[in-house]
């Protein structure tokens, strides 16, 4: 059974006379709390008569014997149905139809419901009026409820069911924990469904919300929205209010119950089981010890959680991260970069690697030294080589020939000449379907488009606290955890898993900035602001690059007028407003290339990486134009025309005689040779090989006739009809 979504029960009415058509429906208006007044467990003990009290005290009391004077009644009946504990225990001990008339009791406006109102508020299962009016009656005898008789305007009198409001209240909160699941945690609508109707108006009441519409939770939720305003941590008091706000931005709305105790004030009110009460009673957050194994979470104990419509309220009035950053780390096509440079290395030296696919530590230290890629604060080098090297085997760039050495792949042969768009692509596609180890990119792998787009949809150029993106995704994701039938995928994945992988919510938040941090980052997507130098250095902003927001979008990365616009200019001339991008190359005599950062300057970059190479990375890129890269570049399909000629396009100055001239000598050294493994078919006669190429089949194996007596042929000749073809024109085969 469950106290959430559940409709409002209302007391049946007389009919009204017919509206005209267009006469619009009146609201459902919330009556004022100070309209009725409440039936408390101090009123209904009163109320009884002495061997009712002693009825009842043998339930509450644990079949002890019950005293005979009333005032000894009331103190020790008063105490149990005032203790948590006992009431939640003698719930338990409820046969299933009074425990049903109870929850639906629960439901209803102010805890009062007549027995046709019990019938129809529906639940696990149909009720009957008769057994509803037995469950009620027994409920009474045990002290929770009170019958009344109740007039319906001069049609009679009727049987009313009260539950007080104080012990409603708590046997409301007990069950709310028992049932609520993850929507009803981390969702102030899931919240506010789960409530019972009383326990929403008195919410709406501290909030200061007049009485209004509220025939639905999305009333509701609109009423408290409204109420709370952009900033819902007014309503707290001061060192209450500002535990919720460092918590929000410190760890997103989820903290373990120690921390954030931590932030609260010595001496402050709002410790035990207050502290549930004090964020419940004005909608912002909950404090719960929920078992979310099934998930695939653990919440490590009790967990103070606020809901995440107020999250990111509290997200979205903080101040942006102060741009006095030390400095900003961009790695633009770094990754595109080094894994050329890596390919390019296993073409040109013999790298061994273990039966593992492991690379010996020798041959690890030839590749470091050709990657270029390197941020100890963010990526250090080490870690530059281990995402590269899994590339290239995960985009099958390489593979292992028979000596265990590594080789280009087909694949990665054609990488070389593959554009920006298609490679970052791919290495993006593989980023998002990436897989770790024991499972733990279970919920990872779920969550990495949503971060891409989180961060695409943030203002352009607005710096975002390194945090903040990750712990947005992570709390929407642990509201929708039943929508997204998380726990049946999980099961599914790991029923035969003996110990199946859990995060805490703080190590699903870690998770998904080390994909910023480790996957966006490397391949120019995000831009990361860094705070402090040296061994201090943290990342502490982030914010998605022009190429990101272009990729998330599915837009070419590329802008298509770049190149016509820099081709419009002449050499060493400023562009016109409308002529594209400025030209950010600058070519000496030397064979040096410098990179300035102007414009986008991505696809510039991944450009000269075809034949030069990379010699510094900083805000500014240098390159060196040689021999080698050259003769790389026109072995992989450039020619010496379009190497100067893209210099030219993209320089701001003209592009020296002497780089120009020796570009076009080395292109020119580059000579090609084929290799094949042939049959050789020879004779005495020039005309015994034409007889023998004369038949079709021989005809077809064929690959050249290298001279009148020798033919080269693809494969041997054993086909028996084919011997026979030619023994039939006297052509015989000898060793």
């Amino acid at each position: 059974m469950s106290t959430s979504s559940q409709p409002d029960s209302h007391t049946p009415k007389a009919p009204k006379a017919p509206k005209a058509p267009d006469a619009p429906s009146a609201p459902v208006r919330r009556p004022r709390r100070s309209a009725v007044s409440d039936l408390t467990v101090e009123s209904l003990l009163e109320s009884m008569k002495v061997s009712e009290l002693q009825e009842i005290w043998e339930f509450w009391q644990n079949a002890s014997k019950a005293p005979a004077k009333r005032g000894e009644l009331l103190e020790g009946l008063h105490r149990a149905l005032s203790d948590e504990t006992v009431i939640g225990a003698r719930v338990k001990l409820l046969t299933d139809r009074p425990r049903e008339v109870l929850v639906r009791l629960l439901r209803a406006d102010r805890f009062r419901a007549a027995v046709a109102d019990l019938v129809q508020a529906g639940g696990t299962g149909a009720l009957e009026a008769y057994e509803v009016e037995a469950a009620a009656r027994a409920l009474a005898r045990r002290g929770f409820l009170r019958v009344e008789r109740e007039s319906q305007n001069g049609h009679g009198q009727r049987e009313v069911y009260a539950l007080p409001r104080d012990l409603g209240e708590t046997i409301a909160a007990l069950l709310l924990e028992e049932r609520r699941g993850a929507k009803d945690v981390f969702s102030l609508r899931g919240f506010l469904a789960s409530l019972a109707p009383a326990a929403r108006g008195d919410l709406l009441d501290r909030l200061a919300v007049p009485p209004g519409p509220e025939s639905s939770v999305d009333d509701v939720l609109a009423a408290v929205a409204a109420a709370q305003g952009a900033d819902p941590a007014a309503f707290l008091d001061e060192g209450l209010r500002d535990a919720v706000r460092e918590c929000a931005n410190r760890w997103g709305g989820v903290a373990p119950r120690a921390q954030f105790d931590s932030l609260l004030p010595a001496g402050s009110p709002h410790g035990g089981k207050r502290l549930r009460a004090s964020l419940e009673s004005v909608a912002v957050g909950t404090v719960t010890s929920l078992d979310l194994s099934d998930y695939g979470f653990d919440l490590g104990g009790e967990t103070v959680v606020l809901f995440p419509e107020v999250t990111e309220k509290i997200l979205d009035a903080a101040p942006a991260p102060a741009e006095s950053f030390d400095r900003t780390a961009q790695a633009r096509v770094d990754l595109l970069t080094d894994l050329q440079q890596f390919l390019d290395l296993v073409a040109t030296t013999p790298l061994r690697v273990t039966q593992g696919r492991s690379i010996y530590r020798a041959a690890q230290h030839r590749v470091l030294d050709v990657l270029v890629m390197e941020d100890p604060a963010i990526f250090p080098r080490e870690q530059a080589f281990v995402l590269v090297y899994e590339l290239a085997f995960g985009l099958e760039l390489l593979e292992v020939d028979e000596s265990s050495r590594l080789r280009q792949s087909r694949r990665g042969e054609e990488w070389h000449g593959a554009s920006l768009t298609d490679k970052v692509r791919a290495i993006y596609g593989r980023f998002l379907e990436e897989r770790m180890l024991d499972g733990r990119d279970f919920h990872a792998r779920r969550l990495r488009r949503a971060v891409a787009a989180a961060l695409e949809s943030a203002p352009a150029g607005r710096w975002i606290a390194i945090d903040e993106v990750p712990s947005r995704v992570r709390n929407g994701y642990l509201a929708a955890l039943d929508e997204q039938g998380v726990d049946e995928q999980y099961r599914n994945r790991f029923r035969y898993v003996y110990t199946p992988p859990r995060q805490t919510p703080a190590e699903a938040t870690a998770a998904l900035r080390d994909y910023m941090l480790t996957r966006l980052f490397p391949l120019g997507l995000v831009e990361v602001a860094v705070q402090g130098s040296g061994e201090s250095a943290r990342p502490v902003a982030v914010r998605m690059t022009d190429m990101g927001r272009r990729l998330v979008r599915g837009e070419p990365l590329v802008a298509p007028d770049a190149a016509v616009g820099a081709a419009r200019c002449a050499p060493g001339s400023e562009p016109s407003a409308s002529g594209g991008p400025p030209r950010p190359l600058v070519v000496n005599p030397d064979f040096e290339v410098i990179l300035f950062p102007q414009g986008d300057v991505n696809d510039v970059a991944h450009r000269l990486d075809r034949f030069a190479t990379r010699t510094k990375s900083d805000e500014v890129s240098h390159y060196r134009v040689t021999r080698e890269g050259v003769e790389r570049a026109v072995v992989k399909g450039m020619t010496a025309d379009e190497i100067v000629e893209f210099l030219e396009l993209f320089s701001r100055v003209p592009v020296p005689q002497n780089v120009a001239y020796s570009v076009r000598e080395w292109a020119s050294r580059v000579a090609f040779v084929r290799q094949r493994e042939v049959v050789l078919l020879t004779a005495q006669e020039p005309e015994a090989i034409d007889l023998a190429l004369s038949v079709d089949e021989v005809q077809r194996l064929l690959v050249e006739r290298v001279s009148p007596t020798a033919a080269a042929l693809r494969g041997r000749v054993t086909e028996w009809k084919t011997l026979e073809s030619l023994r039939a024109l006297g052509i015989h085969f000898k060793d």
